[in-house]
């Protein structure tokens, strides 16, 4: 039951910025009556199991425990909650953070219902949507929500299902205003959203420097190899 309960969590987490409530944050991942503090932890191992999607970790990046919540920068914080699952590169000049959303049932919408009333629920399998135009409205305006497409890339079909089995690959290039710089170091962003119908989906956050420009593309390659989603 506590475990069920963690996965409900995890989907309010995901909602609650689209319902405009302040986000429900489970505190732990909680296995039993032991913390589980790992970078990946089997909470959320259990998700991408359930999910059958695969994760291959990569030789560029260093994984990093611990969670951001942007406390200092309200912008950021509102755009994307708390974050986990933190990749970092060896030289540090790029950073990536990695958000894993179980796609909820019915049921889990009825749960839903109860504790957030009156919240408006996505389609299933648009819940990456929702989150994508936050992204939009917090570190772009409001008013670009409205034409959001106009901000993103859309894999092509083919290259989506090819590099990642999945139905819907999305890449979100945002140019940070200098308010939003991360750690006062890192002035560029890109999101990178990955969505099966049925399965759920993941998304990456990504910040880098002006020196890791040159490298970015081989960044976002290796970004790219990190889930595939199983037949």
């Amino acid at each position: 039951m506590k475990i069920r309960r963690l996965y409900i969590f995890n989907a309010l987490l995901c909602l609650s910025s689209l319902a405009g409530a302040q986000p429900v944050i489970p505190k732990i991942n909680v296995i039993g009556a032991v913390e589980d503090n790992r970078w990946l932890s089997q909470f959320y191992r259990n998700i991408l199991d359930t999910m059958k999607l695969t994760y291959k970790p990569s030789s560029l990046f260093i994984e990093v425990p611990g969670s951001e919540c942007f406390n200092a920068q309200p912008y950021l914080k509102e755009s994307m909650s708390c974050v986990r699952h933190q990749l970092q590169s060896k030289d540090g000049e790029f950073i990536a953070f990695i958000q894993i959303h179980k796609i909820f049932t019915r049921h889990d919408s009825i749960e839903m219902k109860k504790s957030l009333p009156g919240i408006t629920l996505p389609i299933l399998n648009n819940q990456h949507i929702g989150n994508i135009k936050n992204n939009i409205r917090w570190l772009v305006s409001k008013e670009a929500v409205n034409n959001w497409k106009e901000h993103v890339t859309y894999y092509p079909g083919e290259e989506a299902h090819q590099n990642f089995n999945a139905d819907t690959a999305i890449l979100v290039p945002i140019k940070l205003n200098e308010r939003d710089h991360y750690k006062g170091k890192y002035n560029n962003f890109n999101a990178l959203y990955l969505q099966k119908k049925g399965r759920g989906f993941v998304n990456f956050y990504f910040f880098y420097t002006d020196a890791a420009k040159k490298d970015l593309p081989l960044y976002i390659k290796e970004i790219e190899g990190i889930f595939r989603y199983e037949d």
